[in-house]
């Protein structure tokens, strides 16, 4: 049984204001309460997050200020510093940022998430992973036209909660290379958005061209521990400049990934 997250110490947004000393308590994925803490009993057993007064929301496309929490809705959440800075992010109640403590178990997941989402497009054939060293993780062999075709790919989290965004690392900081994508030699990049329940797949020497012109106009996001940084990018903005962009559906249900 999954056990309960708490996030203690955190300043909440509501709609008549801000809570100062706020609790927010997950379950099984989603938001099963907050409040203020003296009103909220934390279960014994529970994982405790101390968010250190950092303000509390949820991410909403459109909109670069954090929303107040709905109870009932999934848990993806985004922990910001005085200096709004990113201090943590949750999606669907697991932590996903900073990559430092996350970095290849959540890799790995958006790896099979991936395979799992080609295996069953009709024009699927083949998907094997690719041996290290080599910077892909998977060859995906497809019907192309009448004959077939194989591309390989690196699968990697979207490391933003905020609905139509992408926020990639940048390639002089301290990310572990599998993370940086401006290396990599894989033909497509395949990032997985849980808040989108979709693949946002690019192909990766566009990708570096694209990010040589314009990464600088983008907006510069450090993470918590000022070691590491990227650019919060808008998919609109790239399908614009990379119409070859696809976007690949991609849920949990069985029948939801054609």
């Amino acid at each position: 049984m999954a056990r309960t997250l708490v996030v203690l110490n955190c300043r909440l947004p509501t709609p008549r204001g801000e809570i100062a000393s706020g609790v927010v308590v997950i379950q099984h994925g989603r938001i099963a309460a907050a409040g203020q803490d003296r009103f909220l009993a934390i279960p014994a057993d529970a994982i405790l997050i101390d968010a250190r007064r950092g303000r509390v929301g949820m991410a909403s496309a459109g909109s670069e200020a954090l929303q107040p929490l709905t109870v009932g809705a999934s848990a993806d959440l985004v922990c910001l510093t005085d200096k709004e800075e990113i201090a943590w992010i949750l999606q669907r109640g697991q932590l996903i940022h900073p990559a430092g403590q996350i970095t290849e178990a959540v890799r790995q997941e958006a790896v099979q998430r991936a395979r799992r989402c080609l295996e069953a497009r009709p024009e699927h054939r083949r998907i094997e992973a690719v041996i290290p060293p080599t910077d892909a993780d998977l060859a995906w062999t497809f019907r192309d036209d009448g004959s077939e075709a194989t591309l390989t790919l690196r699968a990697l989290p979207a490391l933003t909660a905020t609905p139509g965004h992408l926020l990639l690392l940048d390639p002089d900081g301290d990310a572990p290379p599998d993370w940086v994508v401006h290396r990599a030699r894989a033909h497509w990049g395949f990032f997985w958005h849980p808040a989108d329940a979709r693949f946002y797949c690019l192909p990766l020497p566009a990708l570096r061209r694209w990010w040589r012109r314009q990464a600088r106009n983008q907006p510069r996001i450090t993470l918590a521990d000022a070691s590491l940084s990227g650019r919060l990018i808008p998919v609109e903005r790239l399908q614009e400049a990379i119409p070859a962009m696809r976007i690949l559906p991609c849920s949990d249900e069985p029948d939801a990934a054609a």
